[in-house]
């Protein structure tokens, strides 16, 4: 069923393991509860265009196992979020350098709420707009380079290795 809100909804339930995608003019899409394990959201192939610059694009429930994401700029959508990841697989995914900066007094950037970042690379991650709420850690690269699971005293997280 479509959900009004969005302007593209029909990735969702889909099954696109190892696609390569841009997510540049695409606002408002929907790969809830998909298989994207090993996508590619950053092409890094001659001509490609650069990284991703989701627009309010909803990855809730989906499957991004071992995908990449590396220099994602996520944007927000009205009041969406602009990368929402909520109860996301990300094991072993590459969010190296993904950017969630403030553009929106009241809406998150990146929304992370539940998702399951075991293994996940977030080196160099500018996660200045972000919901952590219930997050997996477990040998998760923070931002800074340190390992979610090291005794720094934030309990096997990277909420004190926020800041590259």
């Amino acid at each position: 069923r479509p959900d009004p809100g969005r302007q593209h909804d029909r990735a969702r339930d889909a099954s696109l393991p190892r696609a390569r995608m841009r997510l540049v003019d695409a606002p408002g899409s929907s790969f809830k509860r998909a298989d994207l394990r090993q996508a590619n959201f950053s092409p890094t192939s001659p001509g490609a265009g650069g990284p991703g610059r989701p627009v309010g694009v909803s990855f809730a429930e989906a499957d991004l196992s071992l995908a990449n994401l590396f220099g994602t700029e996520c944007r927000v959508f009205g009041l969406s979020p602009g990368c929402d990841f909520t109860r996301a697989t990300l094991r072993g995914t590459n969010l190296r350098g993904i950017r969630c900066q403030p553009q929106s007094p009241n809406v998150a950037a990146c929304v992370f709420t539940s998702a399951d970042l075991t293994g996940a690379d977030l080196t160099g991650a500018e996660l200045l707009s972000v919901v952590l709420d219930g997050v997996i850690w477990s040998n998760t690269t923070c931002p800074d380079g340190t390992n979610s699971d090291a005794e720094d005293g934030d309990g096997g997280t990277c909420l004190d290795n926020l800041t590259p």
